[in-house]
């Protein structure tokens, strides 16, 4: 049977449109970002773990910590890293480094504690300049005069389970650090609180009723430093009531050019969508991996301002789609020490090289 030219023709507009049409948002996307063009001076410009430079250096020293960088004294500041990884003997290997830097951005001092899950169980914090470890009962005096010596808490009242009414006389004039609940028995009908206080100049521990807390005892860290959080908005500040503790943490306008860090240029590099025809297929073999959202992977270019000059790198950020709002791969807190040399950016110490 003779098939006409016709019959083809329209044959090969149907095919188009059944597999062209529900993708052609994907090759629109994909067109625009070809005729984009990165400018020539954003070119060269790496990650900060690439970063190079004649005057300063990028070190990656502090990663898996929340602890609060502690401002000890007008030259040394310390700061507080946790790492761990799986152990061959089994169980998991903890590091524990603190840093003291001075205003050079030096190490000038680090203390180590290692320990592995299945052996004593420790969970070290710093508070104000003590090291304590929770699970230990113990506290180091390193950060104020380098004395690595494990002291131990003073016990309250033995191993009597206090009531309210004793926790509450306990605590009335004390700092309370931490309460940790330790569930016992069957359902938990033997469970307990552990408080962890600071009394007298001394670090206590007792236990008491496991509905109790006492929020209002809470002491905050003394040294802890100031540190500056980058968002894309400055944000509303209601009025600071009076004696009120001042907030460590402070916000700036990342494109803002007179910020410490500045988002110089946004760069789009690739459109996300998956292929209608793709996502359909990965469905029905039921890989799990279909996805059919747009928005665009690609750059931001960022400026550092340093004491002595204006440092660059680049970092991957996703862009949704329609409202191209940002959402960067790392968001980082900014510490830069009064009269210091260098800053800690996250995870990197940027200094002067020796």
């Amino acid at each position: 049977m003779k098939i006409s030219i016709k019959k083809i023709f329209l044959f090969s507009i149907i095919l188009i449109v059944i597999v062209i049409l529900p993708d052609i948002n994907m090759y629109r996307e994909r067109y625009k970002l070809r005729s984009q063009k990165l400018p020539e001076i954003y070119k060269n410009q790496t990650e900060l773990d690439n970063l190079k430079d004649d005057y300063y250096e990028v070190l990656k020293i502090k990663e898996n910590s929340t602890e609060p960088i502690l401002q000890v004294n007008d030259s040394t500041t310390v700061i507080f890293t946790k790492n761990s990884e799986d152990s061959e003997k089994g169980g998991a290997d903890y590091e524990n480094i603190w840093y003291k830097i001075n205003l050079k951005g030096q190490i000038a001092d680090s203390l180590i504690y290692s320990c592995n899950s299945l052996n004593n169980e420790h969970n070290y914090n710093t508070f104000n300049d003590y090291i304590i470890d929770t699970k230990q009962n113990t506290y180091s005096n390193w950060i104020k005069n380098n004395d690595t010596t494990h002291y131990t808490f003073k016990n309250i009242n033995e191993n009597k389970i206090l009531t309210k009414e004793e926790a509450d006389k306990i605590t009335s004039d004390g700092k309370i650090m931490q309460i940790d609940y330790i569930y016992l028995g069957d359902n938990g009908i033997d469970s307990k609180n552990k408080v962890i206080i600071f009394k007298n100049n001394v670090w206590n521990y007792f236990y008491t009723e496991k509905n109790w807390h006492k929020s209002a005892n809470y002491t905050t860290n003394e040294f802890q430093a100031q540190s500056y959080y980058p968002i894309d908005k400055e944000p509303d500040r209601a009025p600071t009531a009076g004696g009120e503790e001042k907030s460590k943490q402070i916000f700036f306008d990342i494109n803002n050019p007179k910020s410490i860090i500045y988002r110089e240029y946004i760069f789009k590099e690739k459109w996300n969508e998956n292929s209608f025809w793709y996502d359909i297929i990965n469905w029905h073999w039921g890989s799990g991996n279909a996805s059919n959202s747009g928005g665009w992977t690609g750059s931001s270019y960022f400026s550092i301002k340093m004491p002595k000059k204006t440092l660059h790198y680049k970092q991957v950020v996703y862009i949704d789609s329609p409202d191209e709002s940002l959402r960067d791969i790392a968001s980082y807190s900014v510490f830069k020490p009064k009269n210091g040399e260098y800053i800690l950016l996250d995870s990197y110490l940027i200094r002067p090289k020796q």
